[in-house]
């Protein structure tokens, strides 16, 4: 009777615990769908292939031949532009540059520049671009001048020991990092054809990026030295602070203009780790003529916008403290999809 008892009694208990045990499993599947559920995905355009991405980055030509080191850096302007710059600093024995010839990706139209300039030491110079021969590297009087073959080059008219050239472009080219440009220097030799990371035309595919929806402060003083991790800016004309989300992640900056006539504007830049949240009033902003205390609501803030985009640009009345809220978003690594 003893062990019959006994037995039933292991028995219930394996039977509980495995029924605890199904609903703990069943509890983590669901906070797994309720975490992905979280996350959204939005597409956006990378590069593939032997090519690179040129939303950001420096490349150098090293270890290609030629008389100059030539260095690349591609910045994101977060307004659909992008700005690409070179710089060329003269190898042992080289002579100066008297310019530089770029051979234009196939996919490079002169309608997708903004702007080009050059840099020899005293100050960007702008000029307008063409595409176009170039008669002094083309036009010699042997055939190992003719550097460019008769294709058509925008020709950076301007050189010398160490020079900068700049682009911006309104799409994210690729970067090809064995474009091929032409170099005009003095006597020996007169041109020559240099490998360089260049404009580039490789295919641009859709890849999902993640975003998780997160609560953003401008940095400053807690309301709250426990529980709630809002904070508030104490104003100052021309001040820069970070756009803090999720208590711990920099996903931008909220900077402070000048009064004028009682109103400041002030304006939120978001980084490339950062994004609006597609909902109505996602900026929020109040001021206050004394450092603020206790739990803020920020659906009661004086100031709501809507903001889309990388910026944003309120104007308030002028106060001595600001609570800046953001309904925000920042980038997170995508779920793996089983």
């Amino acid at each position: 009777m003893k062990n019959t008892f006994t037995n039933y009694f292991k028995a219930t208990l394996w039977s509980v615990a495995l029924v605890f045990g199904m609903m703990a499993c069943a509890q983590m599947e669901d906070l797994d769908r309720t975490l992905d559920s979280e996350i959204m995905r939005k597409s956006s355009p990378i590069n593939t292939g032997n090519f690179l991405n040129a939303r950001v980055g420096s490349y150098t030509n090293e270890g290609e031949a030629g008389p100059y080191d030539i260095s690349l850096n591609v910045e994101n302007n977060n307004d659909g532009t992008f700005t690409w710059t070179w710089d060329f600093a003269n190898r042992e024995g080289a002579q100066d540059i008297s310019h530089w010839n770029i051979i234009p990706a196939e996919c490079l139209e002169l309608g997708d520049i903004v702007t080009a300039e050059f840099n020899i030491g005293n100050g960007w110079v702008s000029f307008d671009p063409t595409f176009g021969e170039d008669s002094s590297v083309t036009n010699g009087p042997s055939a190992s001048l003719d550097c460019a073959q008769g294709t058509d080059v925008l020709k950076f008219d301007a050189g010398t020991s160490n020079v900068s050239y700049r682009l911006v472009l309104n799409k994210a080219f690729s970067v090809d990092m064995t474009a091929t440009s032409v170099f005009k220097g003095g006597n020996d030799p007169a041109c020559g054809i240099i490998t360089y990371p260049g404009i580039g035309c490789d295919t641009v595919i859709e890849e999902d990026t993640c975003y998780k929806d997160e609560t953003a402060w401008s940095f400053g003083t807690r309301f709250n030295e426990r529980g709630n991790w809002a904070m508030y800016t104490a104003y100052e004309s021309g001040k820069e602070v970070a756009l803090i989300a999720g208590q711990h992640y920099e996903i931008g900056t909220v900077s402070f203009g000048a009064v004028v006539d009682g109103e400041v504007e002030i304006t939120i830049s978001l980084n490339a780790d950062g994004a609006f949240q597609d909902v109505a009033s996602n900026v929020k902003i109040q001021g206050y003529d004394k450092a603020p205390s206790g739990n803020p609501a920020p659906g009661r803030f004086a100031f709501h916008g809507d903001a889309s985009g990388s910026t944003f640009t309120a104007t308030v009345p002028a106060a001595k403290f600001y609570g800046v809220h953001v309904d925000a978003a920042r980038v997170v690594e995508c779920p793996i999809e089983e």
